[in-house]
């Protein structure tokens, strides 16, 4: 029985040495995402998603691209550079990240209901580690679960961030603000901005400016801003002013929103005088010892100790 018992713990030994011996590979990909549930499809929707892929490898790999289940013949994946020429596989640069651009198109003929898959990930083994026999290899699939619920009802659901370029106006600048869309609907959208300026009650400025004709509507589950809209305001009194802005689509208003601004006279110098030399004469002393290294200041403490005790001893030895 002893000797069953040894044989065994014997044999545990060697198949665990053994096992700790093979240099076991561990492909190390991942996806920086969350689920895509889309509630509200309809019928010939294209959906764009970014797939950012993490590697964290020291070498570069290749990672190929899966679209699975009900969106297996719906789903092509690009490049985000070239958007004509799908592809099955990247290159993920080492220790980095990796977009890619996967497009699902919900077929014409596609009835209501809910269809289910998976937007995946796959590294394959190197020829290196496959050409080796020793080596354990792991092939590793990460996936991102995708829900689309098939409708005929069309939504339009979209939200802007409106941003000053800013808030403080010199005459003659214009106020110019970005506009960034998220765009939580299922049908492409080209909205409008209307914008009207005002100061005590008295508006100066009404102007709708058209979605740019050479940019793209803003696709469902889509995040795209514009160029930026200056709009002058050069006829304003000198102070504080009002712009509000709207969102507008099929002339229903989406959205409303409002930003209070100043418009201030530009100072100018006058030629001949300058508040620089003032300064540098109040200040000039302690601009220099501000700029001198604290190691200086160290030095110069020890040069003195050393002097100082220089001249004691020298004192002491007089009166003795």
């Amino acid at each position: 029985m002893k000797y069953q018992i040894k044989h065994l713990i014997l044999t545990l030994i060697l198949v665990l040495v053994f096992g700790l011996s093979l240099p076991a590979r561990i492909l190390a990909i991942g996806q920086l995402t969350k689920p895509i549930i889309i509630e509200n499809g309809l019928r010939g929707q294209e959906i764009e998603q970014t797939l950012t892929i993490l590697n964290t490898e020291d070498k570069e790999v290749t990672v190929g691209l899966l679209a699975e289940n009900d969106i297996k013949d719906w789903t092509a994946f690009y490049d985000p550079g070239n958007k004509e020429e799908p592809i099955l596989n990247i290159i993920a640069p080492a220790n980095s990240t990796k977009e890619v651009l996967a497009v699902i198109k919900v077929p014409n003929d596609s009835p209501n209901g809910e269809y289910n898959g998976f937007l995946s990930i796959i590294q394959e083994a190197d020829s290196e580690a496959i050409s080796t026999t020793t080596m354990a290899t792991v092939r590793q699939k990460v996936a991102r679960t995708f829900k689309i619920v098939v409708t005929d009802q069309e939504d339009v659901n979209i939200k802007a961030s409106i941003i000053p370029e800013k808030y403080d106006l010199l005459s003659s600048e214009p106020l110019k603000i970005r506009v960034i869309y998220d765009n939580q609907g299922n049908i492409a959208v080209k909205p409008q901005i209307q914008v009207k300026i005002s100061q005590s009650d008295k508006i100066y400025t009404n102007l709708i400016f058209p979605y740019p004709e050479d940019e793209e509507a803003v696709k469902p589950l889509q995040r795209h801003e514009t160029a930026a809209i200056e709009i002058p305001v050069d006829q304003l009194e000198f102070g504080k002013a009002q712009a509000q802005i709207a969102v507008l689509y099929n002339n229903k208003t989406l959205q409303e929103e409002n930003i209070t601004f100043s418009y201030k006279q530009k100072e100018e110098n006058v030629e001949g005088t300058s508040s620089a030399p003032k300064e540098q004469a109040g200040y000039g002393i302690i601009t220099i010892i501000k700029q001198i290294p604290l190691v200086y200041y160290l030095y110069g403490l020890l040069v003195i100790i050393i002097i100082y005790l220089i001249y004691i001893t020298i004192a002491l030895k007089k009166r003795s």
